[in-house]
């Protein structure tokens, strides 16, 4: 049988690329935890019900849960939420944070990924409203206020880090909600 980590490392060679000796995103269920935050506050919101993906978990009374399921990208339902929101799980390593009680305002947050390996890119600069750095854990947060745009323009998130593919995502003509965005991104050609 291949080793599918030399597999990818020959392909990458042919194509002119760099190879890379970054393990490749684990496989199989995932165990990872993450809290329920107060936007407005930033305090655990405590005994809170998530559906990621069809895993059902609540909060405990710190506002923190765990979940465990194969890796893969979610759409997740929290309970009293307008809105579903969504997760990339890529390990162990996954933040599992979500942010509720939004109202009007607007904001996205989430993890940038390396999309070979799926470990937290720390460092990458992110672009919406500001220009900002994710921390050790490849965590962003941009807050977009808390008033109805008018008018409203059409916006994109930028996300760009040394050694990977610059990246930018339309959210759409004056996007709204509290959102989870998780944003992989690819090595550049002469990446190592």
């Amino acid at each position: 049988m291949t080793n599918p980590a030399r597999l990818a490392c020959v392909i990458a060679l042919l194509g002119g690329w760099s190879c890379r000796s970054s393990p490749t995103m684990p496989s199989g269920p995932m165990t990872f935890s993450g809290r329920i935050i107060d936007y407005a506050t930033g305090a655990s919101v405590p005994n809170v019900a998530l559906r990621i993906g069809d895993e059902a978990v609540v909060a405990d009374a710190t506002g923190t849960y765990t979940a465990t399921v194969p890796v893969g990208t979610y759409k997740v339902s929290i309970d009293g939420q307008p809105k579903s929101t969504g997760i990339d799980v890529r390990g162990p390593w996954t933040r599992g944070d979500f942010l509720v009680n939004g109202g009007s305002c607007r904001a996205r947050y989430g993890q940038i990924t390396d999309s070979f390996s799926g470990r937290p890119i720390a460092g990458a600069m992110v672009a919406l409203n500001t220009r900002m750095v994710t921390d050790a854990d490849g965590w962003y947060r941009q807050d977009g206020g808390c008033s109805n745009c008018s008018p409203c323009n059409t916006t994109d998130i930028a996300v760009s880090a040394k050694g990977y593919v610059s990246k930018s995502l339309l959210l759409g003509r004056g996007y709204s909600d509290v959102l989870r965005l998780d944003i992989p991104l690819d090595r550049g050609r002469d990446a190592n």
